[in-house]
Order: C-alpha cells, then structure tokens, then sequence
C-alpha cells in the first residue's frame, strides 16, 4: 500500500464518524493526554484509505504536540505513553451501532515504542474502522491544532461534540447525556457545572476555533437540559503555549463546503429566499458596512458561510422577534455580537 505523504502538524485534521463522536464514555476514565493521543493517531491516518495501517509517529513530533520539552528524558517519556496507550488499550467507549446495537470498543489494540528509529508506532482497533475509513457521510473534520493546548478531557469531549454539529450553531442535551458523552461521573449538577461546562467554556474560548454560550433547562427547580450557542473564535496566539502554527488562510478556504440543506432551510423560515441569500453571499465581506467589525468579523469567522452562520445562531438565541428576516439581515451588516460575549470582551 503506498504511504500517504506526511503533512506537518498544523495541517492534519481528525476525521470521524458522528457515531464515534456521540459515543458514551461513562465507562472510561480516559485522561486528556491519552484522548490527545488519540486523536493524533487519527489525525495521521488518510480517511481514503481502505484497511488501517500501523501509524507510526516520530518521538520528536509526539513531544512537540504533547507539549514536552525536546530534552525530556526518553525513560519518562516512555513510562508516559505506555501509560496512555494501557489506557487506550483497556477502557472501552460505548458506540451505537445503525441496528440499535451497542458496540463496546477499545481505541487501540497494540503498541510499541521503537528506540532505535525514534517512533511510536499504534494499531488502531479495527472495530473502529467503519467510524474512521471510507466516510460517505454524518461524519465530522476538524483541526488537529485545536487539541493539543487543552487540559481537560472533558474540554476535548465537549469540542468534539459541540463541532459535530457547529453549523447548527444550537444544540440542546440533557444533563444526564452530556454526562455519558464526556464521561463525567459527578453527582451534583453543581460541581458538573464548574468542573465541566464552565472549565471547557473557558478552555475551548481560549484555545480553539469555537466558543459557545449556554442556557439553563429546569424541571421545576432542578436542572434537567443544556442548550449550548456555538460560536466561531479566533484564539489569541500565545507563543508560549501555542504547540503548532494555526493552519494557513488557504487550507481554511479549501475547506468552505457552503451550506447544508438544513441551515438553508433556516433561511427560508425566517422568509429568506435561496435566491435572496445568494445575493447577499455574493456581495462577500463588503456586506458588513463598518470596515473595522468587517476585519474583525474576518479574523474570527474562516469564511463568509460560517459567518452568516454565526448571525442564524445569534437568531436562534435571541427571545421572540416580530421580523426576523430584519433582525437577521441587520446582524448581518452591521456585525451584531452575543451582548454577553460582548459584555465579556469589555470586563
């Protein structure tokens, strides 16, 4: 089988399946770094390729993306990763299968450190196959570089979810599901909250290509559901923590696929025509009429697609509008913001 040509880190992208993303992981207890792991094992295989590959990852990238330092000792590097692949190895993840069967499933079935070619070489679990390779569709990509800088597990969890279904921009769950999803076992909704939904705000904020906002569900006084506002983000480049360079402007272009059927019928909910929206697509970033919150609004949003998506999800959050074609429109052109994010950004 001929080798896929190696891309450097800031390039490759996490392709998966929306089955593997929604899996349940109450039963593991899998750290950040092993998640981290992972996901750069994925990030290394070609979604194209028909049967899995040993993927073999060189100990000097592996540092550089888990955030060693290059005179790390090879015996504490190595006590590490036998330590996240046993974990990988031995705590399984519950993925619903299209028949309403559960499969129970390990991330990796082997591994081995090889000193003397300097690499890390993983065996994926082939039960994982159909949610990694030949992807027809309900799958999600993303950038690998948005993983690295996070601490939390949860906060590596509640990205995945929340990007599978970005385009969205609104996704309600209950309490007790987003538990199972990222594999929290706190009892009291309180420490949840602070632990989970607040720290992975703060992290995703800080760190990746989306932020999110959240409100509150109660049955009677407890809190039963979560709706979360996702949002793009442009993180603050951070050299002293930053592990790799954000992607260049013209893989995120390549990557501008339009919009989805669904978010399409947004639009003519609100009385917004395909015919209307293509007009106002067409006129680019020169809609926004304010070149300062037109730059802005470039620096934050990759394309104009995730931008009118931003002002669908700002609707979305806003209580009852007589017109919200107008409403919509407006948001658009003048670069309307989320008061609390705004409120934020001044604080």
């Amino acid at each position: 089988m001929k080798k896929p040509p190696k891309k450097p880190l800031g390039k490759l992208i996490v392709t998966q399946s929306n089955n593997l993303i929604e899996a349940d992981y109450s039963k593991a207890e899998l750290s950040a770094n092993a998640l981290k792991l992972f996901k750069l094992a994925i990030a290394t295989l070609s979604p194209k390729d028909e049967e899995f590959r040993l993927i073999r990852i060189k100990l000097p990238t592996y540092k550089q993306y888990m955030g060693y330092k290059m005179d790390t000792p090879y015996g504490r590097l190595e006590q590490d990763i036998e330590k996240y692949c046993l974990a990988l190895n031995s705590q399984v993840v519950s993925i619903v299968l299209e028949d309403g069967s559960v499969l129970n499933a390990f991330a990796i079935s082997s591994y081995n450190v090889n000193p003397s070619k300097d690499e890390l070489i993983v065996e994926i679990s082939g039960r994982l196959k159909p949610f990694l390779l030949q992807l027809k569709g309900n799958h999600t990509s993303y950038q690998l570089w948005n993983i690295p800088r996070l601490k939390s597990s949860y906060s590596i969890r509640m990205y995945e979810i929340l990007s599978s279904r970005r385009r969205f921009g609104k996704r309600t769950l209950s309490v007790e599901k987003l538990k199972a999803l990222v594999g929290c076992k706190y009892p009291q909704y309180g420490i949840f909250k602070r632990r989970v939904i607040l720290k992975a705000q703060k992290e995703l904020s800080e760190c990746t290509d989306l932020r999110f906002e959240f409100e509150e569900g109660k049955t009677g006084r407890k809190v039963t559901e979560i709706t979360f506002y996702t949002y793009p983000n442009d993180p603050k480049a951070n050299d002293s923590q930053q592990v790799f360079a954000f992607l260049d402007e013209e893989f995120a272009d390549e990557k501008n696929e339009g919009f989805t059927s669904e978010t399409i019928a947004l639009f003519k909910a609100i009385g917004i025509s395909k015919a209307s929206l293509d007009k106002m697509l067409a006129e680019g970033w020169t809609i926004i009429e304010d070149e300062d919150a037109r730059q802005k609004a470039q620096r934050r949003c990759r394309t104009i697609h995730e931008y009118f998506g931003e002002k669908i999800t700002l609707l979305q959050q806003s209580k009852a509008q007589k017109n919200p074609a107008g409403f919509l429109v407006k948001a658009i052109k003048e670069d309307w913001q989320n008061p609390a994010l705004f409120r934020k950004r001044k604080a």
